[in-house]
């Protein structure tokens, strides 16, 4: 049975990216996205509700990120979808959930016409490299 851990946000970038060498030597970068899902109500009252994501990408793609990714792009991001538990020096137990661009299919698109291809789209992919070590993801 095929299985597939794909997520698929197109939001906005909530602050500039922040990259740094992980232990391992790769490259990391991370920034939030924000979507936002709008509706009317029955009687017609308009209703949102934004959510905020945590993006984490490794290698090219967090290299091409650090250069192409500003704070309020529009941006589509394809990824996975990942749980994870670390404890700071405070010694409390924190849980995270992240969306990790690296690897197969992964892939950042800054959608801001004039700003990479021809058509006005950027991108950064990857090829077929290994499971990012999340232990180089700071906090």
């Amino acid at each position: 049975m095929l299985q597939v851990n794909q997520a698929t946000l197109v939001g906005y970038v909530g602050g500039d990216p922040k990259t740094h060498t992980g232990k391992s030597g790769t490259d990391v970068t991370t920034f939030s996205l924000c979507t936002t899902m709008r509706w009317r109500t029955a009687d017609g009252e308009a209703k949102e509700q934004s959510e905020w994501h945590r993006i984490v990408a490794f290698g090219n793609q967090a290299t091409a990120a650090a250069k192409m990714v500003r704070k309020g792009d529009p941006l589509m991001v394809l990824g996975r979808v990942s749980y994870r538990e670390y404890t700071p020096d405070d010694g409390i137990t924190r849980k995270v959930t992240e969306i990790v661009v690296g690897g197969r299919g992964a892939m950042i698109n800054v959608l801001v016409p004039g700003r990479g291809g021809e058509d006005g789209v950027s991108s950064a992919e990857e090829g077929h490299e290994g499971a990012p070590d999340l232990a180089d993801v700071p906090f």
